[in-house]
């Protein structure tokens, strides 16, 4: 049974983070009044570009890419902003050597769990096979089964115990974030923990004070039970599990990928 539909057919060379600068290029100056002025081209972009190099399976990049808004900004978006985006994946994927799995497509979707700036990416690798369309598709509803039953937490400064229950965390001294870290020495938006592959991955999004784990200065990191991050080098938060064996989360269903969430950055 053969596929159909558009290939690129190119040889892998180069890796793709090489490409980013070029595709920020393509959007830079362009993308804005697309948007509705709520999220930032560069953000989008960069976050497509990851979900490019983490969709590589068995040689082929994902070639369907959902970018998933909070209903109020997917109202005032420009209808011509998917093809546009389209373009863009479409010149990165080819310039840097990859192969997708069929003709490249971006969708644009709501997600009512989102707040205003918040959009997450998800991609597929979808084919036609004897006039059937396979989809491979992110299940919020098994992650949300997994961070239950992970009962991941953070301890902030010593005293308040907080659950990690969504894909997405941001920590900041701004009370918009999920958690709140009252001191002047964190940034409003000072970093972000997000679940990845099985994991929950910490980020510094840019803080004027820097985050240590275990002593060590990160802008990401891999959380285990245990890690001791340092906010701005004076509140400390540590990463906790209650689950003591990992083996006992729900397997995923073959083929799923992971959901990942990004706020605008403020």
């Amino acid at each position: 049974m053969g596929w159909r539909g558009n290939w690129l057919l190119v040889k892998t060379t180069r890796p793709l983070a090489q490409f980013e600068a070029m595709a920020q290029r393509l959007v830079e100056g362009s993308f804005g009044r697309f948007l509705g002025g709520q999220l930032a081209p560069a953000e989008i972009t960069g976050q497509l570009l990851r979900a490019v190099e983490d969709s590589q399976q068995g040689g082929y990049v994902a070639n369907v890419y959902q970018l998933f808004l909070a209903a109020d900004d997917l109202a005032v978006v420009d209808e011509t902003l998917p093809g546009r985006l389209a373009d863009v994946v479409r010149q990165v994927v080819a310039q840097s050597g990859r192969v997708a799995t069929g003709e490249i497509a971006l969708r644009l979707l709501a997600d009512d769990r989102l707040r205003r700036g918040q959009f997450w990416v998800q991609a597929l690798h979808e084919r036609e096979e004897e006039d059937t369309t396979v989809v491979q598709t992110a299940d919020a509803q098994f992650t949300d089964r997994v961070l239950q039953a992970l009962d991941a937490f953070v301890i902030v400064d010593g005293r308040r115990h907080i659950a990690l229950t969504r894909p997405l965390m941001t920590i900041g001294r701004q009370v918009e974030n999920d958690i709140v870290v009252e001191s002047p020495l964190v940034s409003r938006q000072h970093a972000h923990l997000r679940w990845r592959y099985g994991h929950f991955v910490l980020y510094d999004v840019g803080s004027r004070g820097g985050t240590l784990v275990n002593g060590n200065p990160v802008q990401e990191w891999v959380l285990r039970p245990g890690d001791v991050i340092m906010l701005a080098g004076r509140v400390p938060l540590i990463y906790g599990e209650g689950l003591e064996r990992r083996e006992e989360l729900p397997p995923r269903p073959e083929g799923e990928q992971d959901t990942m969430v990004y706020p605008r950055l403020s």
